[in-house]
């Protein structure tokens, strides 16, 4: 997800290449907890990677459970999934917490990046979910 990311924000215009949701959304972490001011540029690009991963990996156990009764395709039912989850996220508990502006108040070449990249991390999810679940039934 974040080289699908980092590939398409290359491409966005110079106007547009402010950062992405998950610095956004670390900065703002940082900000709320008095740290912003005392992070170095490193710490900060840390920061994101690991509350990104950690909310990542968060989402993938929920997903474990909640698509396995669909008859559909690994890759698609993650597809829809990382749908979900941009939705969710997206469209619901990050503006309403004040940790995003929502996406019709970002640049729609941001909100199709992130879309892309969702369904890029939802497909990878379910793939390897089925083969997780294939190696513990053998």
């Amino acid at each position: 997800m974040t080289a699908i990311m980092e590939f398409f924000f290359s491409r966005l215009p110079k106007e547009e290449q402010f950062p992405l949701p998950p610095r956004q959304i670390a900065n703002k972490v940082l900000k709320v907890l008095g740290l912003n001011y005392q992070t170095t540029e490193k710490q900060k690009h840390g920061s994101t990677l690991i509350l990104h991963f950690a909310f990542g990996a968060s989402a993938g156990m929920v997903y474990s459970n909640s698509l396995e009764r669909l008859r559909l395709p690994p890759a698609f039912k993650g597809m829809i999934f990382g749908m979900w989850v941009w939705s969710a996220s997206y469209l619901g508990w990050l503006p309403k917490t004040g940790l995003l502006r929502p996406p019709a108040q970002q640049p729609l070449r941001h909100n199709l990046l992130m879309i892309i990249a969702h369904v890029v991390w939802g497909a990878s999810l379910g793939e390897l979910g089925s083969v997780l679940a294939n190696s513990r039934n053998e």
